[in-house]
């Protein structure tokens, strides 16, 4: 096998040195010896010296036996010495290089050289050596080069005889087309990744619709594209039963309702071309249409419609969804078109169920929305657009009292349902939620007194019952007016609301119990904080978060802490409710955890309370 010339340059520069150092050595050898016969030729000719006068002849005798071309004397001893002696020393040996040391002036002399007599022997053997080292290394860096230039020949050669069908080098050209297809794999792979994380980034993780940004972004370069002159339509749609599904049924079933309004909504626009779907936020959805006109909008309007009015049979809703529409081209204000569609949407709100609106022109003013909501709620004030349904409870234990909950709904000037939800929440933006509230507590007391029956019913009390001093003086006399009615109703307040507010749900849960009515805390179990809540108000009733019962066939450890709170619940004389409760299985279970009572689509859905008069009053 061939030695690379690299290879052999390291040998050459380790062989040389090695012969530089074995060439040291050998100096030293000769110098040893050379310095001792000196030593001792010098020592016998002071001795000599020293005990009689030297002539001429024994000098240049003595000069030519030491064979020394450069003699110098350095005396040691040279104040012990006679001056005689010392300038007999200096006449004998002026070019001696050593130091001369007299113990008995003309008895004794010993003499040891200090530097090297053979210096001009070692500088000759350096330079020789040297002069081999740079030879060798100029030799070697020539054979390599030599070796380049047949290797780059032979390459020439090999590439001049290869057939112009074959790849040069086949080797070579097989190596590098893996590493460029290695290379290219490499590259694929991180587009795709990414693609795909640009696809989540611009994806809703619940639904699988673009977000919010998604849509703020192609909602701007639709406004800039100047070469876009045609008008464009976007629908704002709100799935308005989210809050109650969550309450009766469970954050589970939420999300699973907003899953099914976004595949309602994808299913809506697949028959209008250039569509694209959006979920904002929460239960806010968009669809923005980039060649739109009235015609689609109306057509996207029935087909919306007529998908919600079908789920809402399927899954026996107040309703599903609203959307309010607008049309807008190149030029438009981002503030006009939204708060077109946010008055659009007011407005379809406060139409029929499940209904669209199109708004075309823009409002007088950016709140108009707002001052719409302001003006359907004092409507529904002043006409007492009230009514009452309510939703029983099955005791599975025979020894307590359950009771039944009254929800409120409101009727629009069509007869039509209005949005719960919505309603409860301008009513608090515009300060009307007092107002709202204080009627809707008059209604049930006013029709449970028509009644006159002995069973017990469920009022909800919002955030401000707690907050609001003045509601809390005025629904304390409005019980103590009607003892035998406040001793029949429950109140009723979520455990996130009472758990903001330590102080005035202890005042609050303190004032019910002096007009003589219950309390209960509704969605109970959020952590062991429950605990500590329960032990300061001290309710009547407790019902289950429904989020435990969707979970509760499956996780045992849900199993395990519900009957934690049942066994310290009893101890206390505390009734334990599951409410969200909609197969036997759940309702099985249940009864194996000693829960008092449930609540739910198993047991009855909501059903309006026939409105009573002093005309066709009855007793139950």
């Amino acid at each position: 096998m061939q030695k690379s010339p690299n290879f052999l340059l390291r040998y050459a520069i380790g062989a040389t040195i090695g012969l530089m150092l074995l060439n040291g050595a050998v100096i030293h050898f000769l110098q040893s010896n050379r310095l001792a016969e000196t030593n001792q030729l010098v020592k016998a000719s002071l001795k000599s010296a020293l005990i009689s006068s030297p002539s001429a002849s024994m000098i240049h005798a003595l000069t030519e036996q030491l064979k020394l071309e450069r003699l110098s004397v350095i005396d040691t001893a040279k104040e012990a010495l006679p001056p005689a002696q010392s300038g007999l020393l200096l006449s004998l040996y002026p070019q001696l290089q050593g130091v001369v040391a007299l113990t008995t002036p003309g008895q004794q002399a010993s003499f040891r050289l200090q530097g090297s007599v053979l210096f001009p022997e070692l500088v000759a053997l350096s330079l020789t050596a040297l002069t081999t080292l740079l030879l060798s290394i100029w030799g070697l860096f020539y054979l390599q080069r030599q070796q380049q230039r047949r290797i780059e020949q032979l390459l020439k050669e090999e590439i001049l005889t290869q057939d112009h069908s074959m790849a040069p080098l086949p080797e070579i050209s097989h190596a590098l087309q893996e590493k460029e297809h290695a290379a290219q794999v490499q590259l694929e792979a991180s587009l795709s990744r990414n693609k795909e994380l640009e696809v989540r980034a611009s994806q809703d993780p619940l639904t699988g619709l673009l977000n919010r940004t998604s849509f703020q972004r192609d909602l701007t370069q639709r406004l800039q594209d100047e070469s876009q002159q045609s008008m464009a339509l976007l629908a704002v749609v709100r799935a308005t039963e989210l809050n109650n599904i969550n309450k009766q049924r469970g954050f589970v079933a939420g999300d699973r309702y907003l899953q099914d309004v976004a595949n309602l909504l994808t299913r809506a626009c697949k028959r209008i071309s250039n569509t694209d779907v959006y979920r904002l936020a929460g239960s806010d959805f968009a669809i923005l249409q980039k060649t739109g006109n009235a015609n689609l909008a109306e057509q996207l309007g029935q087909e919306l419609k007529q998908q919600f009015d079908q789920y809402q049979t399927e899954q026996a809703l107040d309703g599903v969804a609203y959307c309010g529409m607008t049309l807008f081209r190149h030029g438009h204000q981002t503030e006009q078109i939204l708060s077109r569609s946010d008055l659009a949407l007011a407005k379809a709100q406060t139409g029929v169920v499940n209904g669209c609106f199109l708004q075309e022109k823009d409002a007088e003013d950016y709140l108009q929305g707002e001052r719409h909501w302001k003006q359907v709620i004092h409507q529904v004030i002043e006409s007492q657009a009230i009514m009452l349904m309510q939703q029983p409870m099955q005791s599975m234990n025979i020894s307590v009292r359950t009771y039944n909950e009254i929800l409120a709904r409101f009727v629009g000037d069509n007869n039509q349902l209005l949005p719960t939800e919505t309603i409860l929440a301008m009513a608090q933006r515009h300060d009307l939620l007092v107002r709202l509230e204080q009627q809707i507590i008059e209604l049930i007391i006013n029709q449970y007194t028509l009644r006159a029956i002995d069973q017990r019913w469920g009022v909800n009390l919002s955030a401000n019952a707690l907050m609001n001093n003045g509601f809390l003086i005025w629904l304390e006399r409005q019980l103590l007016k009607e003892p035998n009615v406040a001793s029949n109703l429950v109140f009723e307040l979520d455990e996130d609301l009472l758990d903001c507010n330590l102080a005035a749900s202890v005042r609050l849960f303190e004032m019910l119990r002096r007009a003589g009515s219950r309390s209960s805390i509704s969605k109970f179990g959020k952590g062991l904080g429950s605990f500590r809540l329960y032990r300061e108000l001290k309710p009547d009733y407790i019902k289950l978060d429904a989020s435990l019962i969707d979970s509760l066939e499956r996780d045992h450890t849900s199993q395990q802490f519900i009957r934690m709170i049942v066994e310290v619940s009893h101890r206390l004389g505390c009734v334990v409710v599951a409410e969200g409760v909609e197969n036997v299985a759940q309702k099985q279970l249940l009864e194996t955890l000693y829960v008092d009572a449930i609540q739910g689509y198993l047991v009855a859905r909501p059903t309006p309370i026939p409105a009573m008069t002093s005309s066709n009053l009855e007793i139950i």
